[in-house]
C-alpha cells in the first residue's frame, strides 16, 4: 500500500480541505490568480472544485471559519492578507518582505 503525501495541516491530496489550502498556496504562486479572483471569484471556487461550505467560509475570510474547515492557521493568515484590506493594513510583512526582495 502507498501512502499519499501529508500536505500542509496535515491532510493529504484527496481530501477536501486539500482543495482549500491549495488555492490559497497558488494565490502567491500562479500568475495572474489573484487578478482572476479580483474579476470572477466564484469561478476560480468552481475551478478548484470548493463545497458551498468552504466557498462560505472564503467568502467570509474569518480565520475562525477556516480554521472550522481544517485549513492551516498560517494559509488562514495568507487568505486573510489577500481578502481583507484591514488585515493588509495592520500586518506589514508584505511591505517588509518587498523592500528585502528589492535588495536581491
Amino acid at each position: 500500500m502507498t501512502r499519499k503525501p501529508k500536505m500542509p495541516g496535515g491532510c493529504t491530496e484527496d481530501s477536501t480541505v486539500y482543495r482549500v489550502q491549495q488555492m490559497i498556496e497558488d494565490v502567491h504562486h500562479v500568475p495572474g490568480l489573484k487578478e482572476r479572483m479580483a474579476q470572477d471569484l466564484e469561478a476560480v471556487f468552481s475551478d478548484y472544485g470548493l463545497s458551498e461550505e468552504q466557498k462560505a467560509a472564503l467568502r467570509e475570510g474569518a480565520p475562525p471559519s477556516m480554521l472550522a474547515l481544517g485549513v492551516h492557521p498560517i494559509l488562514c493568515m495568507q487568505w486573510s492578507l489577500v481578502v481583507n484590506e484591514q488585515v493588509r493594513n495592520h500586518v506589514t510583512v508584505d511591505q517588509l518582505y518587498l523592500r528585502e526582495m528589492e535588495a536581491f
